[in-house]
Order: C-alpha cells, then structure tokens, then sequence
C-alpha cells in the first residue's frame, strides 16, 4: 500500500482510557467480556512509557481518552497507539469495537465500532492494537479476515501490529 503524503503534525496519539467498575480489576483483560470493562490498571503508565520516545506527543488518557477524542486527534498522526478494551464479535464483525473511556461518560459504553472506522483516512505509518483479540475476526471470500486490524489498514495506516489472544494488562 502506498503511504499517503500529508502534514504529519501530530507524530504520536497514544490513547489510554479509564473504565468505570469493578476495580478488583488487577489482571484485566483487554477485551474479556461484553457484559463490563474491567479497569485497566496499567494503560496509562504503557502509553506515557511509549510517548517518552517521540518529539511530538498528543496522550488521551484517563477519562480524557474519549472516543470523540481520538477521532479528532488521530488523523494526522504517523505512529498511534491504542491501549484499551478491544471486542471482537465474530458472527457480526460490524459490532466488535475499540472501548473510549467509560468513565466520563458515567459507566455507559463509549464504543468505535468497525464499522464507523472505514470513513477516515489515517495514512499513520504505525497503529498498534494493544487489546485482546484485535486480529480476530469473521474470514470472508475474497476479502480477507474483518477485524480491527483490517479495518484500520483499509482507513491507510501503512502497518498494524495486533493480536489473535488475549492481553493481560500487566504484560
């Protein structure tokens, strides 16, 4: 795929978001569960470890990391990273999403749904996917596996490291 030129102003997004609930969390997964998003206890740390590494840095993080946030953020970015729950519906991929934080939003679901992503236009040379199941998705004739991953190379990001199993937030 070829990279798009365009004013990459924003260098690194890195997206960390809270979630309401229980917080007996400790060894939350990225992704366990529809019924409730656990709290991730080491997002945040990850994602300001990460952003030590670029001059430009824009971090959502906490109850900052809202999805409207993200969306507004992300487009001029050359390296995003999303630390977050990640649900992976493999009998209608149009429902597995990316979680933006719940807790600004008084615990209900703050969700980017595949299918409100394949709209935008990132061209960011690097989007990382740390949430489980992020590469799982339904194989369709022709066209590939619908994931996250997927969805975030058709919006033109030039790599996508994700994952097929679930991710202890610790690790």
């Amino acid at each position: 795929q070829k990279a798009r030129p365009r004013d990459r102003k924003g260098g690194f997004v890195g997206f960390a978001p809270a979630f309401a609930g229980d917080n007996s969390g400790a060894g939350a997964s990225r992704g366990s569960s529809r019924e409730e998003l656990l709290p991730l206890s080491h997002n945040q740390e990850e994602v300001q470890a990460i952003s030590h590494h670029f001059q430009q840095s824009q971090l959502l993080l906490g109850e900052d990391a809202s999805v409207e946030e993200l969306v507004s953020n992300w487009e001029n970015a050359r390296f995003i990273h999303l630390a977050t729950h990640a649900i992976t519906d493999l009998d209608d991929p149009g429902q597995s999403f990316l979680a933006g934080s719940t807790v600004a939003t008084a615990g209900a679901e703050a969700r980017l749904p595949i299918a409100e992503l394949y709209p935008f236009d990132l061209g960011a040379e690097l989007v990382v996917l740390s949430g489980c199941g992020t590469q799982q998705g339904k194989e369709f004739y022709g066209e590939g596996i619908a994931s996250l991953a997927q969805a975030f190379y058709k919006m033109g990001a030039q790599s996508v490291l994700s994952t097929y199993w679930s991710v202890d937030d610790k690790s």
